[in-house]
């Protein structure tokens, strides 16, 4: 049951991962000439093509994911058949106690064949991390904005040419990543991402394919997954606000609007949840690769996932949890950068 623990874990922290205290910027770049323009043009390019492969691209393979849970490193591996743009079959096959376990995708339709405890797990979203070749670059303005990235011929990598590519950040005490992506098909055949505050041979997730081969899947292997499974009870969709003023449109009551954000963060989107009779709000920022989440209720308490969450989320982890309680609203701040920074953000916390 730990493994399906930090499953779920994964989804709910990847999703509370992804400006106004400027600091200098850490090596800001130049393109001075015209050659340094067609890079960055490039550049863009690659992005744009890695953020929509596995849209365009079928194959199969084994794919391993190394994170850190509990202070120690837990390996995962399954196997994955994709039939692009929009069904996938993911077999694990280890650890021991998630062995055969079976996520079949169709879309936003999930299915599963596994215990009834890891139907919890999925629900919150822990498969769509498993999922996101290449969604790590959404937010390429962001990105380009607050990191630098380098692009250049790789190594082969099972047996693919490849690109390297390596993003560092502008500002202090920000994520850094690397990764190999296959030249032709423009998927991350393997990332590193190195979070903040750990030594240098520290990483808290490693995700590569050990298998890949690009021909079209048996498609009978996605019929009988499908018709072998039973679907995932899908929760209550958010309402989702691309920007703070159509939520005031729309919103009763009073909001926690922060007056200032950590250096190169901006808003993304704002959603709204009605859970158990209560109304909960969730604003996420985010620079391009890391994400800040700020979660409000109005209530005796803050917004918390169980007992201890919060505890336990920051003892064997780079993220940084704050809470607390303002004008009869309760907030919670979840972020991958220092304490101090979030605190700040915290402090500028006005009702609106």
């Amino acid at each position: 049951m730990h493994t399906l623990k930090f499953i779920y874990r994964t989804g709910i922290i990847m999703v509370l991962l992804g400006t106004l205290l400027w600091k200098p910027l850490v090596g800001r770049s130049v393109l001075p000439t015209s050659t340094a323009s067609v890079d960055s043009v490039a550049i863009d390019s690659l992005l744009v093509r890695i953020s929509h492969a596995s849209e365009k691209v079928s194959y199969s393979g084994v794919q391993m994911r190394i994170v850190r849970h509990k202070g120690k490193p837990v390996t995962l591996r399954w196997q994955e058949y994709r039939w692009h743009p929009e069904r996938t079959v993911m077999i694990f096959l280890a650890p021991e106690d998630v062995r055969n376990y079976t996520l079949v995708i169709k879309g936003d339709e999930v299915k599963y064949r596994s215990s009834q405890h890891t139907q919890k797990r999925f629900r919150y979203g822990g498969h769509k991390d498993l999922l996101k070749n290449g969604q790590i670059f959404k937010e390429i303005a962001l990105l380009r904005r607050n990191y630098r990235v380098h692009a250049s011929p790789g190594q082969p990598f099972l047996h693919r040419s490849t690109i390297s590519l390596t993003v560092m950040p502008r500002y202090q005490d920000r994520p850094a990543l690397n990764a190999i992506v296959d030249e032709k098909s423009g998927l991350l055949l393997q990332v590193n991402r190195k979070p903040v505050g750990l030594s240098s041979d520290s990483l808290i997730v490693v995700n590569q394919f050990i298998e890949i081969s690009y021909e079209n899947p048996d498609s009978n292997i996605f019929r009988r997954a499908w018709s072998g499974t039973e679907p995932i009870k899908k929760r209550r969709k958010a309402t989702v606000y691309s920007d703070l003023h159509k939520l005031m449109t729309s919103h009763k009551g009073e909001i926690l609007i922060p007056q200032k954000l950590p250096a190169g963060f901006a808003l993304l989107k704002i959603k709204s949840i009605q859970r158990k009779g209560k109304s909960f709000l969730h604003f996420l920022y985010g620079d391009g690769l890391t994400f800040i989440s700020l979660f409000q209720s109005t209530g005796d308490r803050e917004p918390s996932h169980k007992k201890g969450y919060h505890k336990k989320a920051e003892r064997h982890s780079p993220f940084v949890i704050i809470r607390g309680k303002q004008d009869s609203i309760a907030y919670s701040i979840v972020g991958e950068i220092p304490r101090a920074e979030l605190a700040e953000m915290a402090e500028s916390l006005g009702a609106r």
